[in-house]
């Protein structure tokens, strides 16, 4: 207990009791939507960084595009490894651990009303709205990323390769029926780095080659990215 705890009238125990109950049950539904939401970002990711490795090199250079956004998408999406890959992802995996602490920590339904109110609104309430916080400027960050790809893909077009036939093509259209792209140059290279860092391209190496899971994902429906 403490000077900022409410002093409860005995005759309004049981009511002040229900009311902390059903609080508790409240957070405790939202907190295990933001996991779900946070287990989505990571799909939101994939999604994003195929498009913005579809992309024509020409265009990641900051004479065509803001510097500094440049190099945020840069850091999200041209990685090799899975150290980076943790890297980028480690404040939502910081979101969940601190979750996971909330929901051991803070949610006792055993005492009485007044330590069932300072539990609440003393203890829960400050660490989730922190962690709430945290959460929203994790998603406003994947948001940008996502916004700054897809103006990142209007200026792609101007660098867009020509065929034989006068005909413009990105390097990642396919080269008939056999889903391969058309140029395998630096965008293929630094796709490839990419795909090789991703948790589940880790779990295949021995099954699968870094350029089928790369091919595989590239030709995707967002739905198959999701479900991967």
């Amino acid at each position: 207990m403490c000077e900022k705890c409410a002093k409860i009238p005995a005759a309004d125990a049981e009511q002040a009791v229900q009311n902390v109950r059903k609080a508790f049950r409240r957070r405790k539904e939202l907190i295990n939507a933001i996991y779900n939401l946070c287990d989505r970002a990571e799909d939101q990711y994939r999604s994003i960084g195929i498009s913005y490795h579809s992309t024509q090199q020409g265009a990641r250079h900051p004479d065509h595009f803001p510097a500094e956004r440049l190099n945020r998408l840069k850091q999200a999406f041209e990685i090799s490894s899975i150290e980076e890959y943790d890297a980028v992802f480690a404040h939502w995996k910081k979101i969940v651990d601190d979750l996971t602490h909330i929901s051991r920590t803070h949610f006792r339904r055993s005492g009485t009303a007044e330590e069932l109110w300072h539990r609440l609104n003393i203890e829960l309430e400050p660490a989730f709205d922190k962690t709430y916080q945290d959460y929203i400027r994790a998603q406003d960050g994947l948001q940008d990323l996502n916004k700054d790809v897809n103006e990142l893909l209007n200026v792609s077009i101007r660098f867009n390769y020509t065929d034989n036939m006068g005909l413009r093509y990105m390097w990642c259209d396919p080269t008939g029926t056999d889903h391969t792209p058309r140029r395998q140059g630096q965008e293929w290279a630094t796709y490839c780095a990419w795909i090789s860092s991703l948790p589940e391209t880790q779990r295949s190496v021995g099954s699968r080659t870094v350029d089928e899971i790369a091919l595989e994902l590239l030709y995707a429906s967002p739905d198959e990215i999701i479900d991967e």
